[in-house]
């Protein structure tokens, strides 16, 4: 079985990479963006939760012991639960479009189309609206070149469609902001996306291969039928509002 600090490494590495910087204190790893929706703060013993500033939203790791009330007493209250999930290697039985087409995006000059999709996927159509997409753009083009980093992108007829990012750290790999855009859904673009990810993972010989979903969706239903299965849960919590 994988050692679960070893699936939450695989986490924590790819948000620093993507990150403005990570800020590592006694109990608590607080990663800094420009942008509210990437301030994230991973809680790691009672002692750090006094140090996680209001705008960051706070994930707390299942076998970490600390009580909620501790957390409510400090106005930290519980919002979703995150699924921290790895394939358990069943065969594969998928269903692929064979007019879906997978590209890798290795120069710059496909970078913008590949965030415009992503963005699209995530957010919708209105990019000009998306307070994401410089800090997408951004970390894709600073982490382009490192071999680490593998980004996928699909499209059907042409049109971009869909996108993956890959993570290799140590002996695992993780999937990352699996997005397909709204016209495009259910004609298996993030199934080909996940194919392409796990025969990836393969040829790298990799230990694990690990993803992440909110509890309770629909991203969480459909990684099950791919043959994920939960490795364990983390608690996601924001500051009360005033």
């Amino acid at each position: 079985m994988t050692d679960k600090n070893d699936i939450l490494n695989n986490r924590l590495e790819f948000i620093a990479h993507h990150r403005d910087h990570r800020e590592t204190l006694n109990g608590v790893d607080l990663f800094h963006s420009k942008v509210d929706y990437f301030k994230t703060a991973f809680l790691f013993n009672k002692n750090g939760i006094k140090k996680i500033p209001r705008s960051f939203e706070l994930y707390l790791p299942e076998w970490l012991q600390i009580d909620h009330a501790i957390l409510k007493k400090n106005g930290w209250e519980k919002t979703n639960s995150m699924i921290h999930m790895t394939w358990d290697n069943e065969p594969e039985n998928w269903k692929i479009n064979p007019d879906i087409t997978i590209s890798k995006i290795e120069h710059e000059s496909r970078v913008e189309e590949f965030c415009k999709t992503q963005s699209r996927g995530f957010n919708g159509e209105d990019i000009d609206k998306d307070p994401c997409y410089p800090t997408m753009l951004a970390s894709t083009l600073k982490n382009l070149s490192k071999s680490n980093h593998h980004f996928y992108l699909a499209s059907l007829n042409g049109e971009p469609a869909g996108a993956i990012v890959l993570f290799f750290h140590e002996a695992g790999l993780g999937i990352y902001a699996v997005t397909t855009i709204e016209k495009f859904r259910k004609k298996g673009i993030s199934t080909s996306l996940m194919k392409r990810a796990l025969d990836e993972g393969k040829k790298a010989n990799s230990a694990f291969i690990t993803l992440q979903t909110m509890e309770g969706t629909y991203a969480e239903k459909f990684y099950e039928t791919l043959g994920f299965t939960a490795a364990f849960h983390s608690d996601v919590f924001k500051q009360k509002t005033q």
